[in-house]
């Protein structure tokens, strides 16, 4: 469907949910008024009015901060020759850049990267990492409540790289591409919310964990490579998925602890699969019903069985209810 906003409204509807997300996160401990703002307006490394001294001076100032940048209009290239340590209650805000329009114009060049440890409560939104040559575009480690929010991760090993105990991470609207790993996570993480982001082009995973992960995903693009499936959180996608008409180009998932029940898209108009995967043999009972009431397609589906449940879609709106194990979930599906 065509969108019916100007870019100028989608600009202001941009930075309305902009400033709604920083109210929301900042307001949970301290009123937005205390927040104190720090500028970038120099393009170097370090000294002062470089990102790195607006960090330093956060992490030497209690409560809250927010980082913008001024340094001239347009896109700006920054240097980044080392790691670049992000303390708690910092907010980095891209979107600030004069002339923003909805893509970063905060781009970073060098062998560095961003690094989160021991943190809570930290914001990235419109940040450009895809240029850097470090593995990694953005390393985690035990953070809570940490948002990267609409940045390009592309271009590395790992577009995250999560390790140890993390909780409440959120990542929306992001560019993954060229990673071997989109989003790593090692070691036990919950509550990650991981909606609208693209990912393309991996040598291997999407999404990938080394233990538990309590994971929500929605609206999320998986684009395959040449043909071939990326694995999206242990959920392969068998050669029997990549030679059909359904492929990985858009994926909807609902999690039951371990399994996996995935909704695909294909590339073909009207072509929609279901697929069922976990560590060992289960059923999982799924009925898909139109907006009218009618019931299009119900059945069992096996875990780990190869099996493609292959449906043709009529343009409308549908609810998919899954039951796994006593709990049911559903997913609401727009056909267009």
């Amino acid at each position: 469907m065509k969108s019916c906003f100007t870019p100028q409204a989608k600009v202001f509807w941009a930075k309305t949910l902009h400033q709604l997300s920083l109210f929301l996160i900042f307001t949970l401990s301290v009123n937005l008024l205390t927040a104190r703002t720090y500028y970038v307006t120099y393009s170097g490394d370090s000294g002062t009015g470089s990102l790195r001294h607006a960090l330093n001076l956060a992490a030497n100032s209690p409560g809250e901060d927010i980082i913008e940048f001024s340094i001239g209009s347009g896109v700006q290239y920054l240097e980044l020759s080392q790691p670049l340590f992000v303390p708690s209650g910092v907010f980095i805000d891209g979107m600030s850049q004069p002339g923003y329009t909805g893509l970063p114009l905060i781009h970073f060049i060098g062998s560095g990267y961003i690094r989160i440890e021991n943190a809570e409560q930290v914001v990235i939104e419109s940040l450009d990492l895809s240029e850097t040559s470090s593995d990694y575009a953005i390393w985690l480690k035990d953070v809570y409540n940490c948002s990267v929010l609409h940045s390009n991760l592309s271009g590395h090993k790992y577009g995250v790289f999560s390790q140890a105990k993390s909780a409440a991470c959120h990542f929306v609207g992001n560019r993954i591409y060229g990673c071997d790993y989109g989003i790593y996570v090692e070691g036990p993480h919950q509550d990650m919310l991981v909606a609208d982001n693209d990912f393309a082009s991996f040598l291997n995973e999407g999404i990938y964990s080394t233990d538990r992960l309590l994971v929500e995903l929605d609206g999320n693009k998986f684009h395959s490579q040449n043909g071939i499936g990326s694995r999206v959180i242990g959920l392969p996608l068998e050669h029997k998925v990549k030679e059909s008409p359904v492929s990985s180009s858009r994926v909807r998932m609902l999690r039951f602890d371990a399994y996996t029940f995935a909704l695909l898209k294909g590339e073909n108009e009207k072509s929609y699969g279901l697929i069922f995967s976990g560590p060992a043999q289960k059923v999982a009972d799924y009925m898909l019903v139109h907006s009218s009431g009618r019931v299009v397609v119900s059945g069992k589906i096996e875990a780990n069985s190869n099996e493609l449940v292959k449906l043709a879609l009529e343009p409308g709106e549908y609810n998919l209810f899954v039951r796994c194990g006593g709990g049911v979930k559903m997913l609401e599906v727009i056909a267009d």
